[in-house]
């Protein structure tokens, strides 16, 4: 393992290897745009609640009580790290910070990217911080199959952390919809009155609703195509572009 430092073990730990099957691993340069660098060529790769939710389907019936000790322990563990993020934070520095970039889709510009600011700081920190809360909330709550409850749990949480993590908008779009799955099941197996209903106009509703988010997503990296000369989904890419008014694009048409 390369020595990093604990910052970086603890964001690879929060980001890795939520959807790492899907990059390409090779070593790569970080973009000019990103205004923070840390490190060099591969980042050090730890399992993250992908593997804990993945133990926790896996565990036999009749094992809800171990279950909740492993759920607890992790996002007890993953809590502290993300803490090790905070206090190594850069507070003077207004870009992102701890980037990782991976290969993913270059055909359509998209990449894995991932990244902190001082927005999505807190936001990570607050989930983290709440998912142990909910654990032992849910210890006596939950009686019907804990463990799939947590696992859901620790999926969705996964999929939170990366949709404020993501500096890539096809791959902030995966993590958005991923968080649908999870919810879904949350909702129709464990919610109250009309649970299954509820479920299926949660998941209508939300899968509606991000259609026109991914028209607007492919829109901007065509942008970026017509302006910079290739297809790009990075969020530093995507900032920098000038994007017309409907005045703009009327005048521009009436321009002989």
């Amino acid at each position: 393992m390369q020595g990093y430092g604990w910052k970086n073990i603890s964001f690879g730990f929060l980001t890795e290897p939520v959807f790492s099957t899907l990059a390409n691993l090779s070593s790569e340069t970080l973009s000019q745009k990103l205004a923070y660098q840390v490190g060099k060529g591969k980042f050090d790769q730890r399992p993250g609640f992908q593997v804990l939710a993945l133990i926790l389907f896996l565990l036999p019936k009749g094992m809800d009580e171990l279950a909740r000790w492993v759920a607890l322990g992790g996002s007890l563990l993953v809590f502290a790290l993300s803490l090790v993020v905070f206090l190594s934070f850069d507070k003077t520095n207004a870009g992102y910070q701890f980037v990782v970039q991976r290969d993913w889709l270059p055909l359509i510009g998209a990449r894995y990217i991932l990244g902190i600011d001082g927005i999505s700081l807190f936001l990570v920190l607050l989930t983290t911080f709440l998912v142990p809360i909910i654990v032992l909330a849910a210890w006596d709550a939950v009686e019907t199959d804990a463990k799939r409850y947590l696992a859901f749990m620790l999926a969705l949480e996964a999929a939170i952390l990366g949709a404020f993590l993501a500096l890539d908008l096809f791959l902030f779009y995966v993590f958005w919809e991923a968080m649908l799955i999870p919810m879904f099941f949350l909702i129709g197996i464990w919610g109250s009155k009309d649970r299954i209903y509820a479920a299926q106009k949660f998941l209508l509703y939300t899968f509606a609703g991000s259609v026109p988010m991914l028209v607007a997503i492919i829109y901007l990296v065509i942008q970026t195509k017509l302006q910079q000369g290739t297809y790009s989904a990075a969020l530093p890419d995507v900032l920098s572009l000038k994007i017309l008014s409907l005045r703009e694009l009327t005048d521009s048409k009436e321009q002989p």
